[in-house]
């Protein structure tokens, strides 16, 4: 497709495809647009509408991941299998690890998370009067 007409549009295609603001009104403003930020959210909504803009932001988002993909080939090539890192590595630490922390008592074997909170775990309990 290429770079958009609208210079404004082409940077909030930036924006939105970078993943660096939490709203979409963010990237409106970022991109440029002079408006009240309680109105960018709902411009920046129509300009996502606009089937250039959102062809223009996964066009980004492809050749990002592309890159991305090509600087972690070129890295390991450099590195070379030495320095790979392994399964069998990854789960011989895992293991080094469980040992060592059942060997010092802090392992009872229960991987999964706690769901109860802080204070019901130190066998308090908060009492409410109605």
């Amino acid at each position: 497709m290429g770079v958009l007409k609208n210079p404004r549009w082409e940077r909030f295609a930036h924006e939105i495809a970078s993943g660096k603001h939490a709203t979409n009104g963010q990237a409106y403003l970022a991109a440029g647009f002079h408006i009240r930020p309680d109105l960018a959210k709902q411009n920046a909504q129509k300009l996502l509408r606009r089937p250039e803009v959102n062809a223009r932001i996964d066009e980004l988002r492809d050749l990002a991941t592309h890159v991305e993909r090509r600087a972690a080939d070129v890295a390991g090539e450099r590195l070379g299998e030495d320095w790979a890192i392994k399964k069998e590595w990854v789960t011989d630490r895992l293991k080094e690890i469980v040992e060592r922390s059942m060997k010092e008592g802090e392992f009872n074997g229960n991987v999964a998370p706690s769901t109860r909170s802080p204070a019901r775990r130190r066998g308090r309990t908060r009492r409410c009067s109605i």
